[in-house]
């Protein structure tokens, strides 16, 4: 990728297609985002919506790995004390972990993953799982930092806390390269990024997104089916 650094971060990651969006004739489709909520009739739906961000691509490219790894150490470097973190994940993210742990001389761990239920696309919702961390992986007083490709308060990022936290841990910040949400902490965590990108997200009966999601015109396993939905959705261009 020629002259990486002459250009912006998200101009980078529109240029490697990573950010992706729907067209904006209002046909769709939408992606499922890991964010639930409760519908009115006690149901625990999937956030959806017309913009989808897949952090992968960037580990395909090794100018852009070092890149993005680079920016995120350095702001975690200047944020945090200079302690000897430990940067826990999702093993999806190893190569984004293992780049942003070399620059900082941190250690690392990461989570596992337990299937609770398949997808239920019918009532709205994506496979339901929990990701944990065993207590032999956590250290008593141990100071962490979660680890998400893509920040956009999801209940992953709240599981692997809690997990943490429950076999003695200290969770002192969340490090991403993108944040999607509209928030910097997350309850009273700081959030570090390399880019900011506040994204809407939509219960699936608004009329935004509802004759979308009468109509399945949706993706709502948006990572697996990353080659179908770059087909149906074009790189963003506008943050």
């Amino acid at each position: 990728m020629p002259n990486i650094l002459g250009r912006s971060p998200f101009e980078i990651l529109v240029n490697l297609g990573v950010v992706f969006k729907s067209p904006e004739d209002g046909n769709g489709p939408v992606v499922f985002y890991d964010r639930t909520y409760v519908d009115a009739n006690g149901n625990i739906k999937n956030y959806v919506g017309f913009h989808y961000y897949n952090t992968a691509i960037i580990e395909q490219s090794p100018e852009a790995l070092e890149y993005f790894s680079h920016l995120l150490a350095e702001t975690i470097k200047v944020n945090l004390p200079p302690y000897r973190h430990i940067i826990a994940g999702q093993q999806e993210d190893s190569v984004l972990i293992t780049a942003v742990v070399d620059k900082l001389l941190y250690s690392k761990a990461f989570c596992e993953k337990e299937v609770l239920a398949p997808a239920d696309l019918k009532h709205g919702r994506k496979e339901d799982s929990i990701l944990f961390f065993n207590q032999q992986n956590i250290q008593p007083n141990g100071n962490y930092i979660v680890f998400e490709g893509v920040y956009d308060h999801s209940d992953t990022t709240k599981q692997m806390i809690d997990s943490i936290e429950l076999n003695g841990g200290n969770v002192v910040a969340i490090a991403c390269i993108i944040n999607s949400s509209e928030e910097k902490f997350f309850c009273d965590i700081p959030i570090f990024s390399v880019v900011h990108i506040p994204t809407p997200q939509y219960h699936q009966d608004v009329p935004e997104v509802k004759k979308l999601m009468e109509a399945f015109n949706f993706f709502s396993d948006p990572k697996h089916d990353w080659l179908s939905l770059k087909k149906e959705m074009k790189p963003g261009t506008k943050r």
